[in-house]
């Protein structure tokens, strides 16, 4: 398989929505905590032209997952605010591809966080995040992982 890393176009944004309800479903949750997360799980042309978002793509132009990534602070601190792989091509080193090109955006001196699903927090830890706290969640009393990592 061919993979290319690119920034996507605006019109990309209902697919990108797309992929972001299929990976969350694919976690099992139910219905109505997707409805729940239905802001959060939406992506929209101007997010896409406001923030530093890449789509991997095979050599059919098919999106496979994408990410977004930015400057918290303008002080070295970034974060992942999207990170979506299509459930059918976890496992096959694309997410490895596409989270290191979010990655090396900025330089080697940047310190990175995401605020994880926790069932992709073992993903981030494979590749060197660790978990240095949490973040309030929807519904009430749920908590997300925060995770960082020092390029």
């Amino acid at each position: 398989m061919i993979l290319h890393v690119l920034k996507p176009d605006a019109e990309d944004y209902d697919k990108l929505t797309q992929i972001c309800r299929k990976s969350k479903r694919h976690w099992g949750y139910p219905d109505y905590l997707i409805d729940l997360w239905k802001e959060e799980l939406t992506i929209t042309p101007r997010y896409i032209r406001k923030h530093n978002v890449l789509k991997i793509v095979n050599e059919n132009h098919e999106i496979l997952g994408f990410g977004s990534i930015d400057s918290v602070n303008g002080n070295g601190l970034y974060e992942i605010g999207h990170f979506w792989i299509l459930p059918e091509f976890m496992g096959k080193n694309i997410g490895k591809i596409l989270l290191d090109r979010l990655e090396n955006r900025f330089g080697k001196k940047a310190i990175i966080q995401v605020v994880s699903d926790p069932n992709a927090m073992s993903f981030y830890e494979k590749f060197g995040y660790r978990k240095v706290g949490e973040v309030k969640s929807k519904p009430d009393g749920r908590k997300l992982p925060l995770l960082k990592k020092k390029l």
